[in-house]
């Protein structure tokens, strides 16, 4: 079941307004101003410990800001609850894949669909059709625990779609994976954008993986916003090199 929308290309459907999250004396986001807008990928950068999975549970729910405000579609949603949250339209992945390892594929995919309030036989469809298009179709039957490292990041991002968002936060979906299964997992991300009307929010290590599919790019350091804009100029900002990336990561 697709989630209807009116949304015209670079409206904001999600965003963060002054977010910071304190933990005692640390500062892992200090007033940090976020806009995903429809139509393009967001992709977030940063050293570990810049406060990426802090800002991606702060948006969905798990974590409570100390201070900010965060809307989506222009209603506020920080008080609530990361279910809540979801069935408004927020979902995420996580970096370790969940598969229900003891189900079959199809299963796994058409529980995601059932969640978005769609009947029985429309959600195994709807499974069958996304696991075609991820290149799992073969395997539909058989159960998540047969599957490799690529292929679960394939069934996360299956059932991720299944679950029709208004806005997905894909945490490391390209980790672990070789040079191959990366670019084929960018071709898939950026085929099922197409024939979804869904909005992505990107936290990624592999940078050629986020020059491939974020229209801008957000860096963090320390918690705050370093730079932002498109990746040529961001990658190539001296005090992103300076600070944390290194010449290497400037240059591949």
């Amino acid at each position: 079941m697709t989630r209807a929308t009116t949304h015209a290309a670079g409206e904001v459907v999600l965003e963060a307004r002054g977010l910071s999250v304190h933990f005692g004396g640390l500062r892992a986001l200090s007033d940090l101003d976020l806009e995903v807008r429809h139509g393009e990928v967001l992709g977030v950068v940063g050293p570990n410990g810049a406060g990426k999975s802090t800002l991606f549970n702060a948006l969905a729910g798990a974590l409570r800001p100390t201070t900010g405000r965060i809307l989506l579609h222009g209603v506020e949603v920080t008080g609530k609850r990361a279910d809540q949250r979801a069935r408004l339209g927020i979902s995420r992945t996580f970096q370790t894949v969940r598969p229900f390892v003891d189900e079959t594929l199809v299963r796994n995919v058409a529980v995601a669909a059932l969640a978005t309030g769609t009947g029985r036989a429309a959600a195994i469809e709807e499974a069958h059709h996304l696991l075609e298009q991820v290149g799992l179709h073969d395997k539909a039957e058989q159960l998540a625990s047969s599957l490799g490292h690529g292929e679960r990041k394939r069934l996360e991002l299956a059932r991720a779609f299944a679950l029709r968002p208004s806005v997905l936060m894909l945490d490391e979906v390209m980790a672990g994976l070789n040079p191959t299964e990366v670019t084929e997992v960018v071709e898939l991300v950026r085929d099922l954008c197409r024939q979804t009307d869904i909005d992505l929010l990107i936290i990624e290590h592999l940078l050629s993986a986020v020059r491939s599919l974020a229209q801008r790019v957000i860096v963090l350091d320390a918690g705050v916003v370093l730079a932002e804009g498109a990746p040529a100029e961001v990658f190539e900002d001296p005090r992103v090199v300076e600070a944390y990336l290194g010449a290497k990561y400037a240059a591949s």
